[in-house]
């Protein structure tokens, strides 16, 4: 009976990895909230974000490395490098406390688009972070490029479409995880003239799946298998 037991939960075991590696990458979006004063769906967006994490790092941008070209998550594991434009202190657009990071815009409505990223020192499998301001003009829609420099791959996840006329002060969260690591998070926008802000980033690791299921069965199986051996041998 127990070998067969642990014979199933074997096999359970070895396909869930296989499905693992088909599997989308899940998002997690709350708000937009009307501002910092209130956070309540931003809030229930990020820890839901953060549970499913087993290692992750905070950004607030209170003491990040540079006012320009900063260094994010400096001395955390995911150290990362990022072509923003600048940190910018506005107590009002910012999660704690006064400090955000600034999206690199065109000087003008018409001119050419910067699509700012953040480059992590190795791979990570999630990213989340609250936006500030998006949409309080013309309808922008958002999207995050998740790349994987070494590789050569990339995914695009659209986070949605923020306006037009949203409030001044909306602030909302959002994270993504997935199964195939990236280091490189780029964010796209339909109207880069938009200006806005990030605060609060987490990158980090993905709880594993149950794949070490799979070493658990494998070695249930063999103490099962030698046992019923050494039963055979005495009888």
């Amino acid at each position: 009976m127990l070998c067969r037991l642990t014979i199933c939960l074997c096999a359970i075991a070895l396909a869930a990895p296989m499905c693992t590696v088909c599997a989308a990458p899940t998002t997690y979006f709350g708000g937009p909230d009307a501002s910092n004063l209130d956070l309540s769906g931003s809030n229930q967006a990020r820890d839901d974000f953060a549970a499913t994490l087993s290692l992750y790092a905070l950004e607030t941008m209170e003491t990040v490395a540079g006012q320009t070209d900063p260094v994010l998550f400096a001395s955390t594991p995911f150290e990362a490098t990022t072509d923003f434009n600048q940190v910018f202190s506005y107590a009002l657009l910012a999660v704690s406390p006064t400090n955000a990071l600034l999206d690199q815009g065109p000087e003008s409505e018409d001119g050419p688009a910067f699509d700012d990223w953040i480059q992590f020192d190795q791979p990570i499998t999630a990213f989340g972070s609250y936006f500030a301001q998006a949409g309080d003009g013309g309808a922008n829609t958002l999207t995050l490029r998740l790349e994987n420099t070494g590789l050569g791959t990339s995914k695009d996840i659209v986070v949605g479409t923020l306006g037009p006329g949203a409030g001044f002060y909306n602030i909302f969260f959002f994270g993504v995880t997935d199964t195939d690591p990236f280091d490189r998070v780029t964010i796209i926008e339909s109207l880069d003239y938009d200006g806005i802000l990030l605060d609060n980033a987490i990158a980090g690791i993905v709880v594993p799946e149950p794949a070490t299921w799979v070493l658990f069965s494998v070695g249930a199986l063999a103490a099962c298998w030698v046992g019923r051996r050494r039963r055979a041998q005495a009888a």
